[in-house]
């Protein structure tokens, strides 16, 4: 409850974290509006194929020949020095303000344009790092999921199907994949307020800060997650795009500044706990 109560304050005491939370929130919205991804998504049985997992099967194929693969790479590589920048840009500054709010700081008008002058380069790089893993695990994913998809359809086309073949393999699959995606926005986003509570060596220093308490840490991401995602699928669930962008946006505004702020938040007190631990020893 501590934590709610703060993160009220700082939006009381700096409206300007929760205006920049609702903009970001509504270029989502906005963009999803329009993004006929979305679209594509909730009739995919009837524009490539007449099953999700044979549409796998089938994209699996086509996307992952040898002369497509350096392609591949290459865009990944791009889209996350690009989106890295950006994300450098529009986030270094408002995250010194989240930064200041936690340890108590005075606040200065100043204070975004200090944070991007400050800490661009190094955010930028920290998300070029999560967009490269994230984007390069989100490639490899579909042949992670063909072989229990294959074996699946196999055993149904024979009358062979048991719950070993159907049932375990695409649950143990299905698994591995979220386990995967939470440690790694685990890892990334506990990166981001090392930048900004060390001054020399944040990253290294950060590592032994987030594996003082990591599992600790892994259920707390892992439980925001969950609720966002499912928050994320209801509202992806409704028919009309006009309700769709207003939910995402409101959602969008709650869910980007909690999931912020207690990152740092979080931060702080491991920090603190950690620091206790050095001293006792």
């Amino acid at each position: 409850m501590n934590f709610f109560r703060d993160a009220l304050t700082y939006y009381l005491k700096r409206p300007i974290i929760f205006i920049y939370f609702s903009i970001i929130a509504f270029v989502i919205s906005i963009i999803g509006l329009f993004n006929p991804l979305s679209s594509l998504l909730k009739m995919y049985d009837r524009f490539i194929t007449e099953s999700v997992t044979d549409t796998i099967v089938l994209l699996s194929k086509e996307v992952y020949k040898i002369g497509v693969i350096p392609y591949i790479a290459l865009g990944i590589l791009l889209i996350s020095i690009f989106m890295g920048i950006l994300s450098g840009v529009f986030t270094s500054g408002y995250f010194y303000l989240i930064y200041k709010s936690v340890i108590r700081s005075k606040a200065s008008k100043t204070d975004i344009i200090d944070g991007v002058k400050k800490y661009f380069i190094k955010v930028s790089y920290v998300f070029f790092e999560f967009y490269l893993v994230f984007l390069g695990f989100l490639a490899v994913t579909p042949l992670v999921i063909v072989p229990s998809v294959i074996i699946a359809k196999k055993a149904i086309e024979n009358n062979t199907t048991t719950f070993l073949n159907t049932g375990l393999l695409s649950l143990v699959t299905g698994f591995v994949i979220v386990v995967i995606s939470l440690l790694i926005i685990v890892h990334f986003a506990y990166k981001i307020p090392g930048l900004y509570f060390f001054g020399k060596k944040p990253i290294e220093k950060s590592k032994y800060v987030l594996a003082s308490s990591y599992w600790s840490v892994f259920g707390k991401v892992s439980l925001f997650v969950i609720v966002f995602v499912m928050g994320g699928y209801l509202i992806f669930s409704i028919n009309v795009p006009i309700v769709v962008a207003l939910l995402n946006w409101i959602f969008g505004t709650i869910a980007i500044g909690l999931f912020t702020i207690f990152i740092f938040y979080d931060y702080s007190l491991l920090l603190s706990k950690f620091k206790k631990k050095q001293e006792n020893k």
